[in-house]
């Protein structure tokens, strides 16, 4: 038997992604592990996994790459967890923070900055431990992911990088994809594919299986149902092909 190893993003935007995997029975016969973005991608491109979610601009750089699904966690406009933030308007930041839990993130707020805003940052890595709501004038930082729930409120000033993306090139915006490293038989492909689309059909079962405790004044089920945008559709795929021709120049 066929026995792969699966490696998820450990966030709130995948839970209907692992219910699916979970409730379908499809993870009786493999392993899955969570992980943040950048890690995820790390793990296919040194072959300690067969399969992973992972951020779009590091697909080049996995050996033998191949998106397996047509599932995807993207946005159409806002995704409220991908965030600039400061509290100084645009053009009185000099210098910004990256987030190192994925490398789409990252390359996306370079993009934004050299081909729409027209700012120049200076960019340096978020450091671990440093609090980022004591940003000194001038500074900003990009943060992703579940910690960023809240934190609009901490900050004058929040951009909400899909939602610039969106109004830059009228496309959407797609932050990871189903990758494999390696050749996957149809047939399991088929069957991965169908679990998937369980969770995705059965979002609101999915939020409800989330700890309310875990994530305090947010709409999970808003979040699940009407922001990401799981579906890896003709609009996205061409989103995606722009931001990575962006990438390499």
């Amino acid at each position: 038997m066929e026995i792969l190893k699966i490696s998820a993003i450990s966030y709130l935007n995948t839970v209907p992604f692992v219910f699916g995997l979970e409730q379908s029975g499809f993870l009786k016969d493999f392993s899955m592990e969570f992980d943040v973005p950048s890690s995820c991608a790390s793990k296919l491109i040194y072959n300690q996994t067969d399969i992973g979610i992972v951020p779009v601009a590091t697909i080049p750089f996995i050996p033998n790459s191949e998106i397996i699904t047509d599932f995807c966690i993207g946005a159409i406009g806002p995704v409220k967890t991908v965030i600039l933030v400061g509290n100084q308007p645009l053009e009185e930041i000099s210098t910004v923070y990256l987030d190192p839990e994925s490398r789409t993130s990252v390359q996306l707020v370079r993009i934004l900055d050299r081909e729409y805003w027209k700012t120049r940052f200076t960019f340096l890595p978020l450091q671990e431990g440093m609090i980022t709501t004591e940003l000194k004038a001038g500074e900003a930082a990009v943060l992703i992911g579940d910690k960023t729930f809240g934190l609009e409120k901490k900050f004058r000033f929040v951009y909400d990088l899909s939602a610039v993306w969106f109004d830059f090139t009228g496309l959407p915006f797609v932050f990871a994809v189903w990758v494999a490293n390696k050749e996957i038989r149809e047939p399991l492909k088929h069957q991965f594919s169908r679990a998937l689309e369980y969770g995705i059909n059965h979002r609101k079962d999915a939020a409800n299986s989330v700890s309310k405790k875990n994530y305090p004044n947010v709409d999970i089920e808003d979040y699940l149902m009407n922001v990401i945008s799981y579906n890896l559709d003709d609009k996205k795929k061409e989103g995606m092909k722009l931001f990575l021709s962006m990438i390499q120049e």
